[in-house]
C-alpha cells in the first residue's frame, strides 16, 4: 500500500539526549551443557556483552544492563539452573541467595 518512497535530508537536534551506557554489569561462568551458550546468547541478545571462552566447554560472560532491570535479570540467570553462576559482584550473588532462600520458604 505504500504510493512512494523517497529519502530526506535529516538534520540532528543537539537538544536530544545521547542515552549513557548502561550503569552496571555482572559477570557469569558458564558451562555449555544443553546447548547452554546458544541460548545465554539468544537469552541476553538485547544486553551489551562480551564473551571469552576458559575452556573447552566454559565461557566468562560480562553483561552491562541498566540498575532498573536487575530483577528481570536476575530471573533470567536463575533460568538457567547450575549451568550459569554469577562471579561478580558480591552484591548480585547476595541477591540471587536472597531469591533463592525466599523460593525455599515459598515451597
Amino acid at each position: 500500500r505504500i504510493l512512494s518512497c523517497y529519502a530526506v535530508e535529516v538534520q540532528m537536534d543537539e537538544t536530544i539526549p545521547i542515552e549513557p551506557k548502561p550503569s552496571k554489569k555482572v559477570i557469569l561462568e558458564l558451562t555449555d551443557e544443553r546447548n547452554a551458550l546458544s541460548r545465554a546468547m539468544l537469552q541476553f541478545s538485547y544486553l551489551e556483552k562480551e564473551t571469552e571462552q576458559l575452556e573447552e566447554n566454559r565461557y566468562k560472560i560480562t553483561l552491562y544492563y541498566d540498575r532498573n532491570d536487575e530483577t528481570e535479570l536476575l530471573i533470567q540467570i536463575l533460568g538457567f539452573g547450575p549451568s550459569l553462576q554469577v562471579v561478580e559482584p558480591q552484591e548480585f550473588i547476595e541477591k540471587i541467595k536472597e531469591r533463592l532462600e525466599k523460593q525455599i520458604k515459598w515451597k
